[in-house]
């Protein structure tokens, strides 16, 4: 339809093609009100625990992208209100290759996660010294506390990297039960060390659980033990002083998804 020029009060408007349209500008505006509810998972502990979820919100994302309107109609919309919709879908676009990188990263956490009871194994092995009195009982025994023990150091360690901020929103999280903790007794004995103070408390804690029975150097090698065990939490969390950016410039620690990831879970 040709473009229609009218007369009022001396005004010259244009109405037709290539002019402002209402219906595209509420269409805008209706859009972007919807953009603005969605945002990224990052301090989110459903969303990072839970990847159902997580995939429903980026589906979410994808869709509003999908749904934006196209470069036609963001013409014909007035020109605040098409800022806002180039913003908000600039800002989604990013929120989903943040997406993307968390749930990467999610993904090889999930890896190390399977890979504790392995690694405690290995250890647990090579510290019952071979010969000595009662070792099948021991392995067994030794084993699967190191099993606990190991994860518990690698919860400690990522503890201990993540910022004040994002401590004291896991705390609240724990303490207002939208998640709960998977680390053990023994993390407390870790907290504030690592090196050679970590390997020496992981001895400790392996010392205390047989005190009886496997507290003996000609059973159990417990310098080893502790030394082998932190090594490997060390070799769990070593991106753990990484940080990731949001989309919304906000940093985040990878001991955050860490700790979140293998330290927490969501109540059943």
């Amino acid at each position: 339809m040709p473009a229609i020029l009218i007369m009022v009060m001396g005004m010259v408007v244009l109405n037709g093609c290539g002019g402002q349209s209402k219906a595209a500008t509420t269409f805008g505006s209706k859009w972007v009100a919807g953009a603005k509810g969605l945002n990224a998972p990052a301090r989110d502990f459903s969303q990072i625990s839970d990847d159902a979820l997580r995939s429903r919100v980026a589906a979410n994302v994808n869709r509003k992208i999908s749904e934006a309107p196209a470069e036609p109609q963001l013409k014909k919309m007035t020109p605040e209100v098409r800022n806002q919709v180039q913003t908000e879908l600039a800002r989604l676009r990013a929120i989903d290759a943040f997406n993307d990188q968390v749930t990467s990263l999610l993904a090889s956490l999930d890896e190390r996660r399977m890979s504790i009871a392995a690694a405690a194994r290995t250890v647990a092995d090579g510290a019952v010294r071979r010969g000595s009195r009662l070792i099948d009982d021991a392995q067994v025994l030794v084993r699967n506390n190191a099993s606990d023990i190991l994860q518990d150091a690698g919860c400690e360690l990522a503890w201990s990297y993540m910022t004040d901020e994002e401590q004291t929103q896991t705390n609240a999280a724990v303490k207002q039960g939208t998640v709960l903790p998977t680390y053990g007794a023994y993390l407390t004995d870790f907290l504030g060390k690592s090196g050679k103070a970590l390997a020496d408390a992981v001895a400790s804690a392996g010392r205390s659980a047989y005190l009886k029975t496997y507290n003996d150097p000609e059973i159990v090698d417990w310098i080893n033990y502790g030394t082998g065990l932190a090594e490997k939490a060390e070799e769990l969390t070593n991106d753990k002083a990484t940080i990731l950016t949001g989309p919304d410039g906000a940093t985040y620690t990878r001991a955050l998804f860490y700790f979140a990831r293998i330290c927490l879970r969501l109540p059943s």
